[in-house]
């Protein structure tokens, strides 16, 4: 039995993700887009912030965005809105659609040539670029087996912090 259709929430690559009763994606398609929330149990539409066309994951409290022109933003949400606590611009060039992931305080980012970027949360610094490898990730992390030495000349260290997001905290 169906209860609910809605329009509003058009998925393109990126799955949207249901907390609290509340479903939280990206709408739209390549080269426009916002982030929605949608009430799950009505279908009605909570509020919309245009962020841009791309991907999301959750983490706790916060969202986290990767939008397609490479625009990376975090912030807390819920039914009443999306709270912005840090944002970067251009992080990675060409199309940025996949999801951003979270790993051990890490958040990996990739465009669609293969480039990496991998963004220390605690510290608001990269931690490193590198084009992704087919069996390991060329980003090496304290505590995980080392890049190959093919993978290490792929790597180059972040220098202009500049244009990152601001550190987290726990």
């Amino acid at each position: 039995k169906e209860i609910w259709t809605h329009k509003g929430l058009r998925n393109h690559f990126s799955s949207s993700v249901l907390i609290d009763g509340h479903l939280y994606g990206i709408d739209g398609n390549a080269g426009n887009g916002s982030l929605k929330c949608i009430e799950f149990s009505t279908g009605t539409e909570k509020w919309s912030k245009p962020l841009g066309f791309g991907g999301l994951i959750a983490a706790g409290d916060k969202l986290i965005v990767l939008n397609e022109g490479g625009d990376l933003f975090i912030g807390k949400f819920s039914p009443s809105g999306f709270e912005e606590l840090s944002s970067a611009k251009k992080i990675l060039d060409l199309l940025c659609w996949p999801a951003p992931v979270l790993c051990r305080g890490v958040i990996y980012c990739r465009n669609n040539k293969g480039d990496v970027v991998a963004i220390d949360v605690d510290h608001g610094a990269a931690l490193a670029r590198g084009q992704y490898g087919s069996r390991r990730s060329v980003l090496d992390r304290p505590g995980t087996q080392p890049p190959t030495r093919r993978e290490r000349r792929a790597i180059t260290p972040i220098e202009d912090r500049a244009e990152l997001p601001r550190p987290l905290g726990r």
